[in-house]
């Protein structure tokens, strides 16, 4: 598959640890069965980011490296990170895809400082950083998306009227420098261009309807499961329908299962018996 993976997102743990055990229901009641980690699994990290910091930027470089050679020309990297490794792996990001191919980063705000969050001795933690690559910048796959108005936005901005259509003034300058003003119809308006920081997406278990019994609900149970909205942006914004999508973290599968939604084709993988399981079934 050297050079034929048009997008790659990975979403690694961030250096914190990992819990490979898992509960799986088993019969009509559902009784829990917990299933303990492999010695494969527990071997292989220890061996990688078992060691702290300094093991997972080495590990994650071996990876990226391999992970470049699979980009196709038009292909796009997305690495998901937060603030307790991000900044190392952002350097080695780099090194390998090279700084002139930087498409900047996406600021992930999935919450509020509420509940739980406001414990401890400083600022709360409400965002993720998303990491962005081209193989070759200029020729990389990139659709705009637009985001829908909100109502407030309309109220404020879309003040006037002209036979029952809203309409806001835009203000120009003529090339003699003279000021005027155009109408931007809303109706005619595809809405707000889709920018680098993300707020309208929550995290996967703040959504509320996960709490509600019989209400259809994402969470599978895996820990640091991520919510389709936001790979279907991402996909949307990266890929174009046949183009091939891989990830190489794949967990409880949400990037595989948006990218069979969207008619991409995917690789998944992962080493976690817990995350191939999740992934399968889903």
């Amino acid at each position: 598959y050297a050079g034929k993976i048009d997008l790659i997102y990975i979403d690694p743990p961030f250096a914190t640890g990992a819990d490979f055990t898992m509960d799986i229901e088993i019969g009509e009641k559902g009784k829990l069965l917990h299933k303990e980690h492999s010695i494969i699994e527990e071997k292989a990290y220890r061996d990688t980011w078992g060691q702290g910091l300094d093991s997972f930027i080495v590990t994650l470089h071996e990876r990226l490296s391999i992970m470049k050679d699979l980009l196709s020309k038009n292909g796009v990297i997305l690495v998901h990170m937060d603030w307790f490794a991000g900044h190392q792996i952002k350097i080695v990001l780099d090194e390998i895809f090279s700084a002139n191919n930087s498409l900047g980063e996406i600021i992930w705000s999935y919450g509020s400082p509420s509940g739980g969050r406001t414990a401890g001795s400083k600022l709360v933690k409400v965002h993720d950083t998303i990491f962005l690559y081209a193989s070759q910048y200029g020729n990389h796959i990139y659709n705009p998306v637009f985001l829908t108005y909100s109502e407030k936005y309309i109220e404020e901005w879309f003040k006037f009227e002209e036979n029952g259509r809203k309409y806001r003034k835009r203000w120009r300058r003529d090339d003699d420098g003279n000021s005027y003003f155009e109408k931007q119809f809303l109706d005619e308006s595809k809405g707000i261009p889709a920018s680098t920081v993300w707020s309208d997406i929550q995290q996967i278990y703040a959504d509320p309807r996960a709490y509600k019994e019989g209400m259809l609900s994402e969470i599978t149970g895996y820990p640091t499961q991520k919510p389709e909205k936001l790979l279907k942006r991402i996909l949307e914004i990266y890929s174009n329908e046949g183009t091939l999508i891989a990830d190489f973290f794949c967990g409880s599968g949400t990037t595989i299962s948006v990218a069979e939604k969207l008619n991409r084709r995917w690789i998944g993988v992962d080493l976690g018996r817990y995350a191939i399981h999740t992934t399968r079934k889903r």
